[in-house]
């Protein structure tokens, strides 16, 4: 229902002014102001007001004044002024407040209806364009929080970033360095405002808000307990307003308590270029590692530690994305990281057996197809308290195989039937040219789909596919002796031996003589 205000300290007109509305308009709530203005314009301010048709002249106030006051703070609110003269530098400066109109005393029915409705209807057309700019306001910051999300995933775990690396930088407003704080959740008293399984978005915004006072930024998606951000601070154009990396990240520590409720420790890695901030990012992640009772810990802080924090952070990397395709060679690496575990202290070498399997378990379903828990935290966490640190390896070992032979043994049996028959097809047509498009349009969907779930589901894209398909049966020609190389070549789909040679060396590690080579050697030894 509009509302509609009638100030008038004329009680008689401004009555008879209501019995005409409601006479002749449906749908509307009348408030008549014959005094106490400030009572008005607090109404005003409070609730969305259509239509206010006032008296020019108002208990000796100027009903004009009145009225660029309330237009202030309410610019759709439509105004009809009354008066009982009919002077024209009033009706010039109510047409300046863009007044629908300006009625004489005594108002004439009529007339009245027909200012109050252009005045609704201008109203109502404002209030639309409003709501349409708000929503698409609206959809502009949801579309900049997933261009961040974007940069970030992008930024951290793409290694072919750098053909982006340029459109997001001018897109985000970003310098040519910066460096990455990880912000982790540690706990959330029960008194919190927020849920964290449905309020990502307030937290965004939050911490969107309290680091761009200072410093252009980026802010990443929760992932699990753990929230990224970008800080952007090119040294040599530091604003006067930034703040250095410590007092930032003990600003966000304090609004998030103060705010929210929320216990966060931080770890700061070091500045460097955009290109280079992969860099910065593995020193934060491995900076949480050695918190204790500092709720900051920066990269210059933990220089000491003395396991090898390059390899580890590379190996690590190397386990978690075989994880996900549930790959055996993880299992292997997995028991290096454990080795470079052990000269750490007791606890620190605990949680961190733990960390490598509750990122192993969020890895082997992290795109959100698997349904089962390939992981049991509560449980797991208890066992790595108590277990003896002789068996504790062991025990780690086998958690670590059961995730890999179960997200193996799983994705196996999901390869979508799009994905088959790509898979069929690539068998049967491998010694001819198989584009992208082509094999996209085979199994009925578009490209770009096509390769984001062959990807997904195979670990490879189809052109890595093919080509090891290509190679293992080019082994086997070879080994064959039936064939020469350059014939071979033209078996399996290439017209140019000096290529085919070079990616068959790429692949196997030895090119394809080599390879001859060594399979005669080997043959040798098996007949003798």
């Amino acid at each position: 229902m509009e509302r509609i205000i009638i100030a008038d300290n004329d009680k008689e007109h401004a009555k008879i002014i209501e019995q005409m509305i409601k006479k002749r308009i449906k749908g509307v709530h009348t408030v008549i102001y014959e005094d106490h203005f400030s009572g008005m314009i607090e109404s005003i301010y409070k609730e969305k007001v259509a239509v206010v048709i006032m008296a020019v002249n108002v208990s000796g106030i100027n009903g004009l004044e009145l009225g660029k006051q309330i237009r202030g703070f309410s610019p759709f609110t439509q105004f009809i002024f009354i008066s009982s003269c009919d002077y024209f530098e009033f009706v010039r400066e109510a047409l300046q407040l863009l007044a629908v109109d300006y009625l004489l005393k005594p108002v004439n029915e009529n007339s009245l209806v027909a200012a109050i409705e252009r005045a609704m209807r201008r109203h109502r057309l404002i209030t639309r364009e409003q709501e349409v700019v708000k929503e698409q306001g609206m959809r502009i910051d949801e579309a900049n929080k997933y261009v961040e999300y974007s940069f970030i995933y992008s930024t951290l775990f793409n290694s072919d970033f750098s053909g982006l690396m340029n459109r997001y930088r001018d897109l985000l407003g970003l310098g040519d360095s910066g460096y990455i704080l990880n912000i982790e959740i540690d706990s959330q008293e029960p008194n919190s405002p927020i849920n964290l399984k449905r309020d990502d978005d307030i937290l965004y915004r939050h911490l969107k808000e309290i680091i761009s006072q200072h410093n252009v930024c980026v802010v990443g998606p929760r992932i699990i307990n753990r929230i990224l951000v970008l800080v952007s601070n090119d040294k040599e154009e530091l604003s006067e307003s930034s703040m250095s990396d410590i007092k930032l990240a003990a600003h966000i520590i304090v609004s998030l308590k103060d705010t929210f409720m929320i216990n966060v420790s931080i770890g700061v890695g070091s500045q460097q270029k955009l290109r280079n901030i992969h860099h910065s990012y593995e020193e934060a992640v491995r900076c949480l590692r050695y918190k204790g009772v500092h709720n900051v810990v920066r990269i210059r802080d933990i220089e000491h530690v003395d396991i090898s924090h390059e390899e580890y952070i590379k190996l690590e990397t190397e386990v978690l994305k075989n994880v996900r395709f549930g790959n055996a060679s993880a299992v292997d690496t997995f028991a290096e990281l454990l080795d470079m575990l052990r000269p750490l202290q007791e606890e620190v070498r605990r949680n961190r057996i733990f960390e490598l399997l509750v990122l192993a378990g969020h890895e082997a379903k992290v795109d959100g197809r698997d349904s089962i828990d390939y992981i049991n935290y509560g449980k797991t966490f208890e066992e790595v308290k108590t277990i003896s640190l002789d068996k504790i390896e062991m025990w780690a070992y086998q958690k670590f195989e059961f995730i890999i032979n179960s997200v193996h043994s799983n994705r196996i049996g999901k390869k979508s039937e799009g994905v088959r028959n790509a898979i069929r097809y690539m068998e049967e047509y491998y010694m001819e040219p198989i584009s992208l498009e082509e094999i996209s349009s085979y199994v009925g969907v578009t490209p770009q789909h096509f390769s984001k779930v062959f990807k997904e589901e195979t670990g490879k894209n189809y052109i890595e596919w093919l080509t090891n398909y290509r190679m293992d049966v080019a082994k086997g020609l070879l080994m064959e002796g039936k064939q020469t190389i350059k014939e071979v070549c033209f078996k399996v789909g290439y017209n140019d031996p000096n290529y085919f040679s070079r990616i068959f060396k790429k692949i196997e590690g030895y090119s394809p003589s080599e390879f001859l080579n060594v399979g005669k050697k080997e043959k040798k030894k098996t007949d003798k």
